[in-house]
């Protein structure tokens, strides 16, 4: 993968996929799919990179995270591919709970857009996150950890969730100076005015229950499904 930032727009090449111009004016962005490239390469790389790089010219971030909503408000789940994101988000919603994004969620200030376009997620799912509000206020977001036994949660100091913001920001290696600074400014904000917490959870498929008891006890009240 190589990225070349120009004053007027973002050059992005990946191998298998093919090259994409993305505008900072324009909301568009040009695709030129290498030949013999599948159309699934293509459409990863735009709806990964080369999306998230335009939206962060436009101050919103693409987390790597799968989110739920709890009381028209927005949970995230961040951690390493394999950490159980999505897994914990398709139990949650087993327990009654909407699931708002899988692997990827986007953020401008304090607020998940849901609409974004989920690569992982089929017709059906789209169609009931589509059905969301189209900014949802962040109620939490969560590190993703094992557990031995039982569900924990545990704070995390605001240099520690800052950090984290940082890591899990999709595309962020590929960023100039300019978008480097926009995305500090984004975590540093985020992590200070939502709740960033450690969630730890047992490796079990029977844990989506526990965990929503844990969260609504977290959050301050025990919401209903419909609130």
């Amino acid at each position: 993968m190589r990225c070349l930032a120009t004053p007027g727009c973002d050059f992005l090449e990946i191998s298998g996929a093919g090259a994409f111009a993305i505008s900072h004016e324009k909301d568009c962005i040009e695709v030129d799919p290498e030949p013999g490239a599948r159309d699934r390469a293509v459409e990863e790389a735009l709806l990964g990179p080369a999306f998230a790089l335009a939206l962060a010219r436009r101050g919103i971030f693409l987390l790597h995270a799968s989110a739920v909503v709890l009381g028209h408000r927005v949970i995230g789940f961040l951690g390493e591919s394999g950490a159980g994101k999505s897994t914990l988000a398709r139990l949650l919603a087993a327990e009654g709970l909407t699931l708002a994004a899988d692997d990827l969620l986007a953020v401008e200030g304090i607020d998940a857009l849901p609409h974004f376009p989920q690569l992982k997620l089929g017709t059906a799912a789209m169609a009931a996150i589509e059905g969301l509000e189209p900014r949802c206020p962040l109620l939490g977001l969560y590190e993703l950890a094992s557990a031995e036994e039982a569900v924990g949660i545990e704070a995390l100091p605001p240099v520690s969730a800052a950090a984290l913001l940082l890591r899990h920001t999709i595309a962020g290696r590929l960023f100039d100076s300019d978008l480097l600074a926009a995305q500090l400014d984004f975590a540093a904000g985020l992590a200070g005015r939502v709740p960033v917490r450690r969630l730890r959870v047992p490796r079990r498929m029977n844990v989506g229950g526990e965990v929503l008891r844990c969260l609504t006890r977290t959050h301050g009240r025990t919401w209903t499904l419909t609130d």
